[in-house]
């Protein structure tokens, strides 16, 4: 810390108290203020946090902060975020935890800093009498404590920590204790060991004794990392616990059989038959082949009939349940809720249960019903599996955390596969329900495990020998599955073991922060924001739609919708599109999300004032819908695309060795053919040799396309009409977005070829194709022959890469000769990693100046340090396969393998030439002046203003306006920038207008990195009174493959630290983002921000220097 940063906060500080905005709106940027006091003090430990309260408490025990500052430092916290939730807080309230937040963050700096406010300042915060004493409550009894860990004792087997709920002091928590939580040594084994401190962890049934030290009968490590309660259920067997199961289905994906189909019928059975109990087995047979046809289709006919046969003794066992058995265990169905999803931070826990009853009329009368398709192997005493008996021990926990503990539900699991005694009780075991958090626990350190094995790159054998001991006392399948795992790997050279772990650990990272969030970075917890993040932040970072209204509810029907209504207190601007997954609960006033049923989704249409949502399970039980007005909507992840890395990254391991050392550049791209392709007219010189050299490559070839080339509507197009017409080959073509497989489908239909299935869902497919889906054929079909026939006969596939390696059942029925990626820029390498080696010929379509895979990890961690790694080309963890071997094809000359497009069509060869000399190496050129002139031409304007701004863009193609920025420190609006953009947008229709030329909305396009100023700069628009509709404003990452005929970019930076979150430079050193925006432009880009500083960086500073226009002067 320095005396700098002392002199920082204060300016800060005095910023915000000369600032003439409402005292509510001070109290965000003092949290604000507070929050970056606090990271900055705790920066160079080294230690990484994601929530508030971990940074402000472990700060106040790095300092040893006096406890009555700590207190009332949290009770600042805590009130400031209570107060932002409401719409109209009480003035005095609000006034009196602002003037507390000044004498909070003033004390804070000077103890931390020994800086002090200016006389003017310290004048107007309040003496020490604003602060609070706690007044000391002995607490006999908690059912649960989140705590953060700071110390520990092991000479007297204490942790040391700060409870969250008297933060101002530390506490001191037994383990070890025989007859409480030895259970748990273990897991506290892990505290300061495998996982560093400060670690929070919660505390489960905790007695505190008189002397105040805290005794829990369980721990809960890393609770808001959620652990799916199957993963946890299926490492208990019938003769042990192995926690080597969770490991194992990270790599190993369960293939299509008949037991899993079986599963997944009776699942549906039990579904409908809950709706309408007299439904016919006749009826329902009909429709399971459309559960996965894929996966049916890779079936002979007698796995088929025995399919069929079983599943009528399922259907009549679940009809016989539904009509009878459930009444007499007292479950009324008209109360039962179906597939219902429960997350439980107290718990570390998630999952999905397949039946919940909870009858409103009657306290405390609830039940779970787990249905299971197989046999019960090896029974317990209650007759059940042992591992499907802990799976409802653990679904018990998560009701009874959700509902408060107001729910005990009874619990069953469903055998559909016997004959009789379907229905059988799961008694809750407390103690059964402690072993299975312990086991949690392991699951946590395994994941911690994978996280950090790049850690051991100079001893690969470490990790053969954690699998090893994850292998002993196994048998059965995991035994075999585990062997494999160790087989596969043991066989890989050092090399490949060490890219293996880099890749996994990589992954696993990413995996983690994808639930718990950037570390250090409160505002950004993931999946964890759920929770954490109080509904002010989420809607100050545009993460959720608040307050929306049930306009219409079809979730009883095939296809479960509900249409939503957006209300006054719904943000218009936030940061949802067609295609994203989503949470949907209830809006509650000072209640979490997590206790209500979560309901999972996926946006299937937005409008201005509807959103249309596809559930993922059928709801016949609406009354949740209909007994809460208000509803809010979040983002969702899924596991899965981070399981999919995995299995890829290990199905790399399986190819031969000639295959993984093409992977890995550690062998030249076989030479080129001679080729029959003849000079096409419709090409340029360029376009034809590349042409050439993709049809002669007999390996990969690596198309390098900068924006505007045509690598996708020439390049793709002109091959795809040769290989169809000229060839037989069998070909896939993938992209990493829908919109670019959409483009890739325009394409191809322009080309003439309409034969081709697209792999994918409706709902992300433009409806124009939405007829090639293969989801979409299949709906006619009901056998599998057809389904077969139909994938054979169609020569090209299209879809994005996740869509495909997810269906990993169309390889089995179909064999590829050509792989093509466009966007391959945008993968990272381990989603190839599975796939690449499955074809011989390869083409990858891609830019990596442009921006690239979205990878959350800070560039230490994704920074490759290993000499051998380095030799192949492998610098960082995140860049892309594309970029790292066209690097390689470069730097060993395999000259026959790559090419570049230089030629582009799209931008005025005013605005190519900064790209170009600054991000392309002056390789740009404008397209030859027989294919269009349009690029060479002067600005169109014969009707000209005489001065001021309209002049300026009259006369310029490519201007820089300097805007000194008077905005507060942190601010992610700039009003000055935001009336200047309405300025020009008001100029620019005048111009054209003037000089009768069109200009629609449709043809401006607005950059700005934040949503908060797309906002302001909306608003400046209307209050212009020009015309949004076609106007597009939005963050550079949404105008990625797009352009317009006008860009205009407000940067919007008010401190150097904004300007170093802008800028992402590629390997290379290129400004990703700015590259992007610059070349969205066709006739005239238009850059706004303050000088001094964008100044800062170089390439900012040639842009400016090379065209600021002043508009005072002018």
């Amino acid at each position: 810390m320095t005396e700098m940063h002392g002199s920082l906060f204060i300016k800060s500080l005095a910023q915000i108290v000369r600032s003439e905005i409402p005292e509510q709106n001070k109290l965000s940027l003092l949290l604000d203020l507070l929050i970056n006091i606090c990271k900055e003090a705790v920066k160079n430990t080294g230690i990484q946090f994601h929530t508030l309260f971990s940074i402000i408490a472990y700060t106040g025990h790095q300092y040893n902060l006096p406890g009555r500052l700590l207190f009332n430092l949290h009770r600042f916290r805590r009130e400031a975020d209570r107060l932002q939730r409401l719409d109209s807080p009480p003035h005095q309230e609000v006034n009196l935890i602002y003037q507390l937040g000044l004498k909070i963050c003033a004390d804070l700096i000077h103890l931390l800093y020994q800086s002090l406010p200016p006389p003017e300042i310290i004048a107007k915060i309040p003496d020490a009498a604003i602060y609070k004493y706690r007044e000391d409550k002995v607490v006999q009894f908690k059912r649960y404590q989140r705590v953060l860990v700071v110390e520990k004792d092991d000479d007297n087997e204490l942790l040391i920590a700060i409870d969250q709920s008297v933060p101002e002091k530390k506490i001191k928590i037994r383990y070890n204790l025989s007859d409480r939580n030895e259970l748990f040594n273990d897991s506290v084994e892990l505290i300061g060991g495998l996982l560093k401190l400060p670690l929070e962890i919660n505390l489960v049934d905790v007695e505190i004794d008189t002397e105040g030290f805290y005794l829990p009968r369980a721990f809960v490590i890393q609770p808001d990392f959620l652990i799916d309660i199957t993963a946890v259920a299926n490492c208990f067997g019938h003769n042990g616990i192995y926690e080597a199961s969770y490991f194992i289905k990270r790599f190993l994906p369960v293939p299509a059989n008949k037991h899993l189909m079986l599963g997944n019928i009776a699942n549906y059975f039990l579904d409908e038959l809950m709706a309408r109990p007299n439904m016919t087995f006749k009826e329902l047979i009909g429709n399971v082949f459309q559960i996965n046809p894929l996966a049916f289709s890779l079936f002979d006919d007698a796995t088929a009939r025995e399919i069929v046969q079983k599943a009528q003794r399922h259907y009549v066992s679940l009809k016989m349940v539904v009509q009878s058995g459930f009444k007499k265990e007292g479950i009324l169905i008209e109360h039962t809720f179906l597939e219902p999803t429960f997350y439980s931070e107290q718990y570390g826990l998630q999952g999905r249960l397949d039946v919940l009853y909870d009858n409103p009329e009657v306290e405390d009368d609830a039940a779970i019903v787990e249905l299971k398709s197989g046999q019960p192997y090896r029974p317990n005493i209650y007759g059940l599996s042992h591992s499907h008996y802990v799976q409802t021990l653990l679904y018990d926990l998560l009701i009874k955390s959700a509902s408060a503990d107001r729910l005990k539900p009874t619990n069953y699991i469903l055998y559909s596969a016997k004959e009789t005694d379907h229905l059988r009780f799961a008694p809750a075991v407390r103690s059964q329900q402690y072993e299975a958090m312990a086991v949690r626990n392991k699951l946590i350190a395994i994941d911690f495990q994978i996280a950090n094995a790049d850690k051991i790159l100079e001893h690969p054998e470490r990790f053969l020998n954690f699998m090893r001991e994850k292998a002993k006392g196994l048998s059965g399948y995991t035994l075999r599955d585990m062997e494999l795992v160790l087989e596969k790997f043991t066989a890989l050279t050092t090399l490949e073991k060490k890219y293996f772990l880099a890749m996994m650990a990589m992954v696993s990272r990413e995996h983690r922060l994808a639930k718990i969030g950037i570390e250090g970075d409160n505002r950004n917890n993931g999946q964890a924001a759920l929770w954490l993040n109080g509904l002010r932040e989420k809607e100050d970072q545009f993460n959720i739609l608040s307050n929306v209204r049930i306009h219409e509810n079809r979730s009883s029907q095939a296809e479960p919708i509900i249409v939503f209504l957006r209300t006054e207190h719904t943000n218009t601007l936030a940061n949802f599109r067609q295609g994203d997954l989503t949470i949907i609960y209830p809006s509650f006033v000072n209640r979490s999300p997590l206790s209500s049923q979560l309901f999972k989704g996926i946006i299937i249409r937005l409008s201005e004032n509807l959103i249309t949502i596809r559930l993922r399970a059928k709801q016949f039980n609406d009354t949740l819908f209909q007994s809460h007005e208000l509803w809010n909507i979040e983002h969702d992840s899924l596991d899965s695309g981070f399981n999919m890395l995995y299995r890829s990254l290990f199905k790399w391991t399986s190819f031969d060795i000639p295959d993984r050392k093409r992977f890995l550049t550690l062998r030249p791209p076989a030479p080129p053919s001679p080729t029959n392709w003849l000079s096409d007219p419709e090409l340029t010189v360029e376009q034809n040799k590349i042409m050439g050299k993709i049809l002669s490559a007999q390996d990969y070839f690596l198309l390098w396309g900068p924006p505007g080339t045509g690598k996708t509507s020439i390049i793709v197009k002109k091959l795809m009409q040769y290989l169809i017409h000229q060839t037989g080959e069998q070909i896939l073509l993938l992209a990493y977005t829908n919109r670019a497989v959409d483009e890739l489908c325009h394409a191809l239909t322009l080309g003439g070829i309409d034969d081709f299935l697209r792999i994918g869902s409706r709902y992300a497919t433009h409806p124009d194709y939405v007829d090639k889906l293969l989801s979409h054929k299949a709906q006619g079909i009901s056998h599998r022959h057809t389904l077969r026939k139909i994938i054979k006969k169609t020569r090209v596939v299209v879809g994005t890469i996740s869509s495909v390696v997810g269906n990993g059942e169309l390889f089995e029925l179909k064999r590829f000769d050509r792989l093509i990626v466009d966007e391959a820029t945008q993968v990272l390498e381990p989603m190839v990693a599975g796939l690449i080696p499955l074809f011989t010929k390869i083409l990858l379509i891609g830019d990596h100046r442009q921006l690239a895979a979205v990878v959350t990890q800070s560039s230490d961690q994704l920074k490759v340090q290993d000499a051998s790694l380095l030799s192949v080309g492998l610098t960082d963890l995140g860049s892309s396969y594309f970029e790292r071997i066209f690097t390689r094809c470069q730097q060993e000359q395999w000259t026959w393998a790559f090419d570049k497009l230089s030629f582009q069509g799209r931008m005025h060869q005013d605005i190519m030439a900064f790209p170009s000399s600054h991000f392309y190496d002056g390789m740009l050129n404008v397209l030859p002046g027989k294919f269009d002139q349009r690029q060479t031409k002067a600005l169109p304007f014969h009707d000209l203003p005489k001065n001021g701004l309209g002049a300026i863009l009259a006369a310029q193609r490519v201007l820089f306006l300097p805007v000194t920025s008077a905005e507060l420190f942190n601010s992610k609006i700039n009003i000055a920038e935001a009336n200047l953009v309405a300025e020009i947008v008001t100029h620019l229709v005048d111009l054209y207008k003037s000089n009768h030329l069109e200009l629609k909305m449709d043809d401006i396009g607005i950059i700005t990195p934040f949503r908060a100023q797309i906002a302001q700069i909306r608003a400046e628009i209307q209050k212009a009174g020009l015309d949004l509709n076609g106007l597009t404003i939005d963050t550079v990452e949404r105008f990625q493959g797009g352009a317009k005929k006008i860009i205009i970019i407000s940067l919007c930076m008010n401190s150097e630290s904004q300007l170093a979150n802008l800028i992402s430079l590629s390997s290379d050193g290129v400004d990703r983002k700015l590259n992007v925006a610059l070349t969205r432009a066709e006739e005239q880009v238009i850059v706004m921000g303050d000088p001094e500083i964008l100044g800062k960086n170089a390439t900012y500073q040639a842009f400016i220097e090379a065209y600021q226009k002043n508009v005072v002067e002018v």
